[in-house]
């Protein structure tokens, strides 16, 4: 089964008043149609990030998302989350 959302070489950081803050460093996912993820990790691990990049609520530094083979960056934002993207906050 093919693809229906990867996540290709992603990177993530910010800068801080001193320094820069990576969160995430070349993340490499593919997500398949019809079944199930969970994404488990530590205060602090990235998971929020990692939704609001595949949300498309923040851009990667470097790599790029695809959702049915297409960088989510040229489907329309707000129709690729109306239509594909549900959010529960915490």
């Amino acid at each position: 089964m093919s693809a229906i959302l990867e996540l290709k070489n992603i990177s993530y950081h910010y800068q801080d008043a001193s320094k820069k803050i990576s969160i995430l460093n070349n993340v490499d996912f593919s997500f398949e149609k019809g079944k199930f993820y969970t994404i488990l990790g530590s205060s602090g691990s990235g998971k929020t990030t990692l939704l609001s990049l595949i949300s498309g609520l923040d851009t990667p530094k470097s790599g790029e998302i695809l959702y049915c083979g297409k960088n989510i960056n040229t489907l329309g934002l707000n129709n690729f989350r109306n239509k594909n993207i549900g959010i529960v906050f915490q």
